[in-house]
This record gives structure tokens, sequence and C-alpha cells, in this order.
């Protein structure tokens, strides 16, 4: 039975898949991760769906899809799921809100879905040159057009222009907001924000950073000590 709802917030490749990859790997089939992300890749990739030409015209150009269309491609998604939510306890939304309209619509439904279950909203700040710099590799490792330069700036430009109103949404309709600065996203920096989170125990914590050499920030003192 789902007991928290996540849901991930923040610019393109700030790092919103790695922390739900993590939780994964710790906890297995207790968690489970929805992307519209990849639910649009998919429609782009089939040229008989009803959506197939506004998402490969505006995926690409970095513009957001529209409401409209995102909160209905949710819905369907969402509501097909059924056995893999079985064993989970963690469900995290990656990307799945964008703008305040968005999260009018999901969050309740949502809500209504998972009553018993606390909803979070992690909305990850990373810096603008980081975001890019990981987006252009991700474009390489992965051939991801919409990851192209262009297109990472047109949509840090969609993501500034939404993200206060957002951001007093998700305050709103959810039960917590954390606000989490990151320098960057790789594994080992996804760490101090999931052990704040209660989602990975102190002794694996310390593993992660210990195999990656991490040295503690301010953050991480808070903490750890």
């Amino acid at each position: 039975m789902i007991e928290y709802v996540f849901v991930l917030v923040g610019a393109r490749a700030c790092g919103k898949g790695t922390l739900a990859k993590i939780v994964a790997e710790h906890h297995g089939e207790k968690s489970f991760s929805f992307s519209t992300g990849v639910k649009f890749r998919d429609i782009a990739e089939d040229p008989m769906h009803e959506h197939h030409r506004v998402v490969t015209e505006q995926m690409p150009a970095g513009f957001y899809i529209s409401d409209k269309i995102s909160i209905e491609v949710f819905k369907l998604a969402f509501g097909s799921l059924n056995g893999e939510l079985d064993s989970a306890r963690f469900l995290f939304l990656d990307g799945v809100v964008r703008t305040s309209v968005q999260a009018e619509e999901i969050i309740p439904k949502v809500r209504k879905r998972f009553p018993k279950a606390k909803i979070i909203t992690i909305e990850i700040e990373t810096p603008r040159d980081v975001c890019l710099n990981r987006a252009m590799a991700r474009a390489e490792e992965e051939d991801r057009s919409d990851d192209c330069e262009s297109s990472f700036v047109t949509h840090w430009e969609q993501y500034s222009k939404h993200k206060d109103s957002l951001r007093s949404s998700m305050a709103e309709h959810c039960d917590e907001l954390k606000i989490f600065p990151s320098r960057e996203m790789r594994d080992k920096d996804a760490v101090p924000i999931l052990r704040h989170i209660g989602l990975i125990p102190r002794k694996r914590a310390w593993e992660i950073l210990r195999d990656t050499a991490y040295h503690e920030n301010s953050l991480e003192e808070e903490l750890y000590t």
C-alpha cells in the first residue's frame, strides 16, 4: 500500500530521476516511479497516437506540453496502474506536475486514489549551468533530442516562468513542501536529501558517501550529526 507520494519538481536535468533511482536501488519493489516525460517520449514514437504531432513538435523545442494534454496523459496512464503498485510503499511522480494548473488537477486525484498516503513535494534547485551540462551529457548518452542546448534554454525559461506559482500551488495541495539546493545531482549528491526524508538509513547513506569519497558540506553536517 502506498504510504508516501513524493512529487518531484525542478528544472530539466536537475536530478529528479536520480532521486527515484537511488530509492529504487535500496527499496526495490517497495518503490515505484512514474514519469510523464517517459510517457511523452512513448507518444513521440507512436505516429498513430492522437497527440503525436503536438508532442514531436513541442518537446524537442523545449516547450511545455499544454496543461490539457499533460493532465489527460497523466490521467490515462496513472489510471492504468494497478498491479505495479501492489507491493509499493513509496510512489515517485517525476516531472508530472509542471504548472499550477496541473497541480490543481493532478494532486487532488492522487489524494483521492491514495487517501491515507502523505503527499510530499520535493523541489530540487540546481544551478542552470549544472543542469545544462547534465542535459548535454544525457543527450549524448541516451540520444535524446529534447536535451539539445536550444531546447534546454527554452525549457529553462518555461520552468522559471511557472516556478513561483507552481511552488504556491504545491504548498497548498500537498502535505509538505521541501526545497533542497543541489550543487550537482549525481548519485552521491542525492543522499542528503533522501536521508533527510527518511528513505535511506544512516548506515547505507554513509556507505554511499564513503564509496564515492564524498566530502560534507553544511547541509550534510546538519543531516548526519
